[in-house]
């Protein structure tokens, strides 16, 4: 049985609010035993106090507060006032008066939840938190049309979530553009000297900045096809909450041509921007494959390509497309 708040049918928050505290009486919490607080309000006797916990108790199990000590007591009450209504309301919530039990909701997915299955995917040495990756993922998105270069993108990725770290970012960042010359093991043994933990909140600093400096490489590196002369073609494979889009992107860099086939997992459309916001776009009723060229597309230019499922989040994931010369 849970604690309960009485007042003579009036709810403790009123009471709480109407008057101040004259004097207060307070039991430290013991584990094992139930809270047990009596607030002797200014405007009631004592005998009409608001009781915690499962008995009312008198005033022999509590030692007398004095007058001075009466503020801090004051603010240790109500911060306990306030986690014991906290409890009772997560374990107790308000229901409709139809609902005879506990009752279920289906929480609506974000716009983000229909493209993070992916994110799980993404192999680090410990995994990050799903709303960290979401944001990085996010970020990203927003940064694939950037003119930054790839180093700049990174730390802008991440910055936001470490903005007392600077220094720290564009070092490791550094290191991790290097990669995969260098090993996760070898990219700590330069920071912090030891081996990243199993969970995310046992991390140092710098191994959680290394850690989404990683994941964020991953994503923008994922989400960004390059093409040149001797590499005219680029695949890329996306898991969504509605099944797999694959992705293939040919191009003749010399003409400017870029052609793009997407296989969609449920109806939607494929959206190709080019110069001065031109759109090629592709939409089917069902899965399926859609296509998309554009031409005169310019060397050294970022192109956005955006995949479109109909879904009720009806939201997009953008790829970029680089034209870009062999060195």
């Amino acid at each position: 049985m849970h604690p309960t708040l009485h007042h003579q049918g009036r709810s403790a928050a009123g009471l709480v609010s109407e008057s101040r505290c004259h004097s207060i009486n307070l039991e430290c919490i013991i584990p094992g035993l139930w809270c047990a607080a009596v607030l002797c309000l200014g405007n009631y006797p004592a005998t009409n106090a608001v009781l915690i916990g499962r008995f009312p108790l008198t005033s022999r199990h509590f030692s007398l507060i004095e007058p001075g000590d009466i503020p801090a007591v004051e603010d240790r009450f109500y911060a306990l006032l306030k986690q014991r209504l906290r409890e009772e309301i997560e374990a107790n919530p308000p229901r409709f008066p139809w609902e005879s039990g506990p009752m279920e909701y289906e929480l609506e997915p974000t716009a983000l939840q229909v493209w993070t299955r992916q994110l799980r995917a993404i192999a680090l040495p410990t995994p990050l938190p799903d709303i960290m990756m979401e944001r990085l993922f996010s970020q990203c998105q927003t940064l694939l049309q950037s003119s930054l270069r790839d180093g700049a993108k990174l730390v802008k990725a991440v910055e936001a979530i470490f903005p007392q770290h600077p220094d720290m970012l564009n070092e490791l960042a550094g290191w991790v553009m290097a990669a995969p010359a260098r090993s996760p093991e070898a990219l700590l043994a330069d920071t912090d000297g030891a081996s990243f933990p199993s969970q995310y909140d046992a991390a140092t600093e710098s191994q959680k900045m290394a850690l989404s400096l990683m994941a964020a490489h991953e994503i923008l590196e994922t989400l960004t096809c390059k093409l040149t002369s001797n590499q005219p073609q680029a695949k890329r494979d996306w898991l969504t909450d509605a099944g797999m889009v694959r992705l293939e992107v040919n191009a003749k860099v010399e003409q400017g041509f870029v052609s793009v086939r997407a296989h969609l997992p449920c109806a939607g459309c494929l959206v190709f921007r080019g110069n001065a916001g031109e759109e090629a776009t592709a939409r089917r009723a069902d899965s399926g494959s859609v296509a998309v060229a554009q031409f005169d597309l310019q060397p050294e230019a970022t192109y956005l390509l955006d995949i479109q499922l109909e879904l009720p989040e009806h939201t997009s994931l953008t790829f970029a497309v680089q034209l870009g010369q062999d060195h």
